[in-house]
């Protein structure tokens, strides 16, 4: 989903011209005990530079979650293929 998403968003972006400025595109890994923020950070930049790419604890991002309604799972152990 990411990368279809990421693609989408620069599209827009791209699509906004100059009003892009005036929007935020932020992405929040839900996956934080495998995505640090410089891999979060090195991934966005692959679509656009300007997102900005949020790798909170997952103490932090649970809330975040709840109030987003959002569902996240680890499908397999840390180390297996997303």
């Amino acid at each position: 989903v990411c990368p279809t998403t990421l693609a989408d968003w620069a599209r827009v972006r791209r699509l906004l011209g100059a009003d892009a400025e005036r929007v935020r595109f932020v992405f929040v890994t839900v996956d934080p005990e495998r995505d640090s923020a410089a891999a979060v950070r090195a991934y966005l930049a692959r679509f656009d530079t300007t997102f900005v790419g949020l790798a909170p604890d997952p103490a932090a991002l649970a809330p975040v979650l709840g109030a987003w309604r959002v569902a996240a799972y680890r499908d397999g152990g840390p180390d297996s293929a997303y």
